[in-house]
């Protein structure tokens, strides 16, 4: 069972551009192509309004880099598989996130839209 977050104090990264191998189509497989990640990490902010140091707080900078390193540590045929790895490694790595809201865009990749993608929401397990 999944609770959601007793707050709505979050974190945000908005249209972190990473450009990684993804796609089921064979030119996909070798040419990268820019992503955007766009999270809210919902986490309590009180202990780091008590203390004012980091880590009570989540590193918006380690949680950018963990999305680029898994991003292009490998290929991925689907956003979907990619989105629900990152949800997955980010809750298990960063304790603090009591939840997150995914968008995943990927830009140009159908014909007259901007971009297409999807959005999970997932929170962490009670």
């Amino acid at each position: 069972m999944t609770a959601q977050a007793p707050n709505s104090d979050y974190i945000f990264i908005e249209n972190l551009r990473i450009n990684c191998i993804v796609g089921i189509h064979p030119w996909e497989q070798v040419q990268p192509q820019p992503l955007l990640f766009t999270l809210k990490l919902y986490c309590d902010f009180s202990p780091i309004f008590a203390s004012g140091e980091l880590q009570d707080s989540i590193d918006y900078a380690a949680v950018s880099q963990l999305i680029e390193s898994h991003c292009q540590a490998k290929p991925h045929l689907l956003i979907e598989t990619l989105a629900h790895e990152i949800v997955t490694k980010l809750l298990a790595d960063f304790p603090l996130i009591q939840g997150i809201k995914l968008t995943l865009a990927k830009p140009h990749a159908v014909a007259n839209s901007q971009q297409v993608g999807l959005h999970i929401t997932r929170w962490r397990t009670q």
